[in-house]
């Protein structure tokens, strides 16, 4: 385990380390002898603070964890009991590992060798770990035998696994891909996640790219036979159109070992650039654009958050012209310009030019310095240095936009050149306050979550005036309600329109809050006529937006314009492949394929955003009822369990009284499909 320093006073005694195992039943081994062997609610509460390694839990949480159905007494003496149990069991040395300050219960983990999270740092150092060889379905045997412990614990438990497995999928994914493993070990990678995931079919790509290029074309074909009849028999449908041209390219001996390889490290969301608008965009010759975070420089630090704004506010104003394309700020926020695998990210985007640079504050003064490179020659097409106050930055962004613009496309109209403009915050702590909350709820953790929910209220009383800060308590509401988080659905809901009302209210020219605003005319209140005027002007004002694209999606599919519904959440995948919110764009996709009828489509794209989020209720409804429609009835039962789970008051009867179809058969179909998963009637 990676070392970090103990709240503990002193140095743990190593003799004393302590050894949990939670693969199957677990154990706990302390100074080499095994203790608490029989007694699970001990077992359950020290692999809980192990595995959850917070720095400290209150009793509270702990008794209501264990002992929910229990009276607050009981549950607080089986709570004092166990602890005592688990004190008197360690013996000497338990005050090095098990402490207490006030109500709160804290573990040590520094003093703990935790076998799951060795496995996963050792997969993360780029090796692959014998034990996973051998289970491939590992998360499903963590605390293999405390699935029946108690609700509560089985809950945390069931999500803890599922977080695990997606660490193992991000784990084997960044090494499959990446240039710094040998093949033989990128191979041994991409194999293993076929069988991690049997769905995986980039890792299947991987696999077959480099068996071939390793001359070994009859294995790469029985990987691809392998896929084949697993997408068969789960999801009723046949690889991609990127991995069957692999596999034309494989057998008719054209196989360009270096191209290959590069594209199939790209999945769905590249998958969706060959077959959408982007790709449109790139047979016109229209120029597409990257914008990286500025790198700060110089002694005066600037915030991480500030320089992704920047990016941010650059990509909004070169959203609103229809020329160059832009990739979205979200796929973009994280990357540097000196990553080891820029180029490798640039392709990946699809990016023709990136706008790098660096930011140097000194006391209230900001010089900023910015180039525009073409990917393909590494030639610096344009620079400009710029000194100003804080201030003054959001008019360096306008002139960075119109900059951009007219160098890529010199005919480009003045009057499109002056409309790439944003509203100026009035307040400047008020945008900085906004920034970190977008930063918070990108994490997608409940505490961090809410925590980023207080700073936009708090932002918006600062400067009720700045239209982004209400856009952003408009996407804040609708993640709360899509994670299932929302104690008040309605409320919440109500309140989203009203955030993106205000959004629109103070900058009519805002696409994003337009096409929120059409999202929330047809998810409330079904007005599909009203929400369809405000896309069109959406659109008009931000053709390049993602995510205004994106919210364009569902209400076309719901009124049955489902070709163009597949088109824009195609084209918003395309520009913003790397978003940490691509589950929403997915689940999108999965709505729109699945009011085309095309329901093998709507299960993988599905599938694919629980895979990126196992959390979103609205995507587990639609996943399970594709499923069912596809007659794979045991994962659509799973999904439904899952969904209610999340939702337990969920019942297909209230939903069938405000389905958002706007062709009643679909919506009674939807509704059969839900049935049949097993939802509540």
């Amino acid at each position: 385990m990676k070392q970090q320093q103990s709240r503990f006073p002193g140095t743990p005694d190593p003799n004393c380390r302590a050894i949990l195992t939670v693969l199957g039943s677990p154990t706990l081994t302390v100074s080499g002898s095994r203790i608490l062997q029989g007694k699970r609610k001990s077992l359950a509460l020290v692999s809980y603070l192990a595995l959850t390694q917070q720095q400290s839990v209150t009793r509270e949480h702990l008794a209501g964890l264990l002992w929910g159905g229990s009276p607050d007494r009981q549950a607080r003496a089986s709570l004092r009991q166990v602890l005592s149990e688990i004190r008197h069991a360690i013996g000497p040395s338990g005050s090095e590992f098990l402490a207490f300050e006030g109500d709160a219960v804290i573990l040590d983990s520094v003093s703990f060798n935790v076998d799951i999270i060795e496995i996963a740092e050792c997969l993360e150092s780029g090796e692959l770990p014998d034990v996973l060889l051998t289970n491939p379905n590992i998360s499903d045997n963590i605390l293999h035998s405390f699935d029946d412990l108690c609700e509560d614990y089985t809950s945390w438990l069931l999500e803890f696994r599922s977080r695990f497995r997606e660490r193992i999928s991000r784990g084997l994914r960044g090494k499959y891909a990446s240039d710094t493993l040998s093949r033989e070990a990128r191979r041994s990678m991409a194999e293993f996640a076929t069988l991690f995931d049997p769905l995986n079919e980039e890792a299947y790509r991987v696999s077959m790219a480099l068996a071939a290029e390793d001359g070994n074309v009859g294995n790469a074909l029985q990987t691809y036979a392998r896929l084949y009849e697993v997408l068969d028999e789960k999801l009723g449908m046949e690889p991609s159109a990127l991995t069957q041209d692999l596999v034309v390219k494989i057998k008719t001996g054209h196989f360009d070992g270096v191209q290959t390889e590069a594209e199939v490290r790209n999945g769905p969301a590249v998958a969706a650039v060959n077959g959408g608008g982007l790709a449109t965009g790139k047979a016109a010759g229209i120029p597409i654009v990257a914008v990286f975070p500025f790198r700060s420089l110089g002694p005066d630090t600037v915030p991480v958050f500030f320089s992704r704004g920047i990016v941010e506010d650059t990509v909004c104003m070169l959203a609103t012209m229809r020329e160059p394309r832009v990739i979205s700020s979200n796929s973009t926020r994280d990357l540097t310009v000196d990553a080891e695998r820029r180029d490798e990210v640039l392709k990946t985007l699809g990016a023709d030019y990136f706008l790098s640079g660096t930011i140097r504050k000194a006391g209230d003064n900001h010089h900023l310095s910015v180039q525009l490179t073409d990917t393909r020659s590494g030639f610096v097409e344009w620079a400009q240095m710029y000194d100003c106050l804080e201030e003054d930055l959001f008019d360096v962004q306008t002139n960075l936009a119109q900059n951009i613009a007219q160098k890529l496309i010199p005919s480009l109209r003045f009057a499109e050149l002056k409309h790439a403009k944003r509203s100026h915050p009035r307040d400047l702590s008020a945008y900085h306050l906004m920034l970190v909350a977008r930063d918070l709820a990108f994490r997608l953790e409940r505490m961090s979550f809410e925590k980023a929910g207080e700073l936009l209220k708090l932002a918006a009383e600062k400067d009720p005036d700045f239209s982004a800060t209400f856009l952003a308590m408009a996407d804040w509401f609708s993640v709360r309600l899509g994670q299932g988080w929302s104690e008040s659905p309605r409320e919440d809901q109500a309140q989203l329109e009203k955030m993106a009302n205000t959004a629109f209210r103070l900058n009519a020219d805002n696409g994003r809050a337009l096409a929120m605003l059409g999202h929330s005319q047809t998810i409330r209140q079904r007005k599909y006529q009203e929400a369809q005027v405000l896309f069109e002007r959406a659109i008009e004002c931000s053709p390049n937006d993602a995510e205004t694209l994106m919210w364009s999606s569902p209400t076309l599919s719901f009124i049955g314009q489902t070709d163009e519904a597949i088109k824009r959440a195609e084209e918003a995948i395309a520009l913003s492949p790397s978003d940490p919110f691509l589950f929403r764009y997915e689940h999108f996709l999965s709505i729109a394929h699945y009011a085309a009828g095309d329901y093998s489509a709507s299960a993988y794209w599905g599938l694919s955003s629980y895979q990126r989020n196992p959390h979103y209720t609205s995507n587990l409804r639609m996943t399970a009822a594709s499923m069912a429609a596809i007659g794979n009835m045991k994962d659509s039962k799973e999904f439904a369990h899952e969904m209610t789970r999340h939702e337990p008051d969920f019942t297909v009867g209230s939903f069938l009284t405000h389905q958002p179809f706007r062709d009643q058969r679909v919506g009674q179909e939807y509704a059969r499909h839900l049935l049949k998963a097993g939802l509540k009637e």
